[in-house]
């Protein structure tokens, strides 16, 4: 679940640590042309890439995930309430509804809504109560768990909404980055998924895009000619990603 851990990278030759409660505080502004405006966070470590890829005298090493605008600010919500915590289970679960689940993390005042003690104590805004309530956290129907951690539980209420149904596409959308150097000059590189390339592709049990995922990592370690890249994803779309210099 995204929230749990630290995440560690490599940034101007400096090892930085984010702890998760401040993970979703500190976003970076995407813009994928031809899909709109992301937020991308550092996820999890990537200092084991390094290793991995032969990139041990590279300055900086970021690995991150994009979410959709207004995402971040939203689970940030979940986060300072505690609601990610895996360390321990909850009492009570069978008989909880999805407002009593999150209304045990906070003490609302006399006359306080709900949403207003959430907002309080998470310095959630109104567009990221807007969200929780879209999800459904604010209802009356049970949970449908007989035990749980925060976490499990917290999964479980957003999956009865945002589990992809049979016709939904499970789109992704992948942003990378380079910045390549030698003795004269550095140069940029960027590289994203072009909608026109964008089409649907024969499926092949057990493929996915993870080698997609590394081939940033394999063009920077010099495994590979800076070039295009294709995989199939799990719903059977194929994409490509292509490289450009800015």
């Amino acid at each position: 679940m995204a929230g749990q851990s630290t995440a560690k990278f490599l940034q101007n030759e400096n090892f930085t640590f984010i702890p998760y409660q401040r993970l979703f505080k500190t976003i970076t502004p995407v813009v994928v042309p031809g899909y709109g405006e992301y937020e991308g966070y550092a996820n999890r470590d990537s200092l084991k890439y390094l290793r991995t890829y032969g990139l041990n005298d590279v300055k900086t090493m970021i690995r991150g995930t994009l979410r959709n605008k207004g995402f971040c600010s939203a689970w940030d919500v979940f986060v300072q309430l505690g609601c990610c915590e895996d360390t321990y289970e909850m009492d009570n679960v069978e008989s909880m509804t999805h407002a009593s689940f999150i209304d045990s993390f906070v003490d609302p005042k006399r006359g306080e809504t709900l949403q207003a003690a959430i907002a309080r104590a998470s310095d959630g805004t109104d567009e990221d109560i807007r969200r929780l309530e879209w999800s459904g956290m604010f209802t009356n129907e049970k949970v449908g768990l007989s035990n749980g951690t925060p976490a499990q539980v917290l999964e479980h209420i957003l999956n009865k909404k945002w589990k992809l149904q049979p016709n939904d596409k499970d789109m992704i959308v992948m942003w990378a980055s380079l910045r390549l150097c030698d003795r004269w000059n550095c140069q940029t590189h960027r590289g994203y998924i072009d909608r026109e390339r964008f089409q649907l592709g024969g499926y092949r049990d057990g493929e996915d895009c993870r080698p997609a995922v590394g081939y940033c990592s394999e063009v920077a370690g010099g495994r590979e000619d800076l070039a295009e890249r294709s995989c199939y994803t799990r719903r059977r779309k194929k994409f490509m990603i292509q490289f450009s210099r800015s």
